[in-house]
């Protein structure tokens, strides 16, 4: 049984990198028998640098990278070269990883070729499962063969090896205000709207039992913040509530007044 882990993740990216490898030398291979029995016998010079080059004017030579046979004169380059083993040029790239495979690799010290740094962590929302984004540069070819893999992990592991969380439970919603009352809430959303009286702001807050509240957004909020974004920020007002039909957790609010900044 395969284990999706780490250390899998490396062991395939080992495996591609020597079928690479193979399927290069076989293609160098072949390319030079194909100039050997066009040239009768006459083998391409070897430089210092291991690059092939023409041994005398008018040698025929495969050129794989466009498909047909080429003539070169002497001393000039012979390429050997195709969507194998092309050079990549190097490239940034971020790819999202498991959060339970990035510490794996923490803990190996047996870092990614062309590991940079780790961004922020977060929670997939229907697979429960925490990710992280790493991000790297290197050569092209590396780095998508690294994301199929990692993409592979992903289709093939059961939530439970890649670390799922518990489901998250939510305490239930309490009762919203009605008629005049004093609430302590967060406000989640600033939104302008347009009525009959022109554009105004409204604000949803979130009370201190869950329970929300819309209605016009009071200007003191704004001079108590030195004009700041309140959304975030903890107030205590008080104003006229009205239930929402069919919904005892939400109210709307109207004449907000005495309002304090609490954090």
């Amino acid at each position: 049984m395969v284990e999706f882990n780490y250390q899998y993740i490396l062991d395939e990216l080992k495996r591609r990198e020597d079928e690479r490898a193979e399927k290069y030398a076989a293609l160098q291979e072949r390319v030079h028998e194909r100039a050997l029995t066009a040239n009768q016998g006459l083998e391409p010079v070897v430089a210092i640098d291991g690059r092939l080059h023409a041994p005398c004017d008018g040698y025929k030579w495969w050129d794989s990278a466009h498909g047909v046979e080429c003539v070169y004169a002497g001393g000039q380059y012979l390429p050997v070269s195709d969507c194998l083993i092309d050079s990549n040029p190097s490239v940034n790239k971020r790819i999202p990883v498991p959060e339970v495979i990035y510490q794996q690799m923490e803990a190996s010290g047996k870092f990614l070729d062309g590991y940079r740094f780790a961004g922020k962590a977060w929670i997939d929302k229907v697979s429960r499962v925490e990710n992280r984004y790493l991000y790297f540069f290197g050569e092209g070819w590396y780095l998508d063969t690294l994301q199929k893999i990692i993409y592979k992990v992903w289709d093939n592991a059961s939530p439970e090896e890649l670390g799922r969380l518990p489901e998250e439970v939510k305490p239930p919603k309490g009762e919203a205000p009605v008629g005049h009352s004093v609430v302590v809430g967060t406000v989640m959303k600033i939104k302008c709207q347009e009525g009959m009286y022109g554009s105004q702001l409204k604000m949803l807050m979130e009370l201190e039992n869950l329970a929300t509240v819309w209605g016009t957004a009071p200007s003191k909020m704004w001079k108590l913040l030195d004009d700041a974004d309140p959304r975030g920020h903890k107030f205590q007002f008080e104003a006229d509530f009205s239930k929402a039909e069919g919904d005892g957790t939400h109210s709307f609010f109207s004449s907000p007044k005495q309002v304090k900044l609490i954090a």
